[in-house]
């Protein structure tokens, strides 16, 4: 089973986007997948947008069977808080991100 989140960025937030997915999410997806909570991701860009408001990114996780995918948020929220140290640094991380992106 494949679940696949989609990102419309705001102009101006390619450079920062991407800047949090090699710092953060790659690592925390490869820790996922080395848990075994998750069998693979993928991401995507879509070159080719429909409208202003079409997806720029695609993030997918894969999962051999749905089980491990409904017990992804209690285990994942133990291994972000390890990867930012904290739970409250990864609280700020994500207050952060919200107060970078423009309005």
């Amino acid at each position: 089973m494949w679940r696949v989140t989609y990102y419309h960025l705001n102009p101006g937030q390619s450079e920062p986007f991407w800047k949090d997915f090699r710092e953060h999410v790659k690592l925390r997806m490869m820790r996922l997948k080395k848990e075994g909570l998750i069998s693979d991701y993928k991401v995507w860009t879509n070159v080719t947008t429909d409208g202003p408001h079409d997806w720029d990114i695609a993030v997918a996780c894969w999962f051999r069977n749905w089980q491990p995918s409904i017990q992804l948020d209690a285990h994942a929220a133990t291994i972000l808080a390890k990867h930012y140290g904290s739970r409250e640094a990864m609280i700020e991380a994500g207050k952060k991100t919200q107060r970078d992106t423009p309005k």
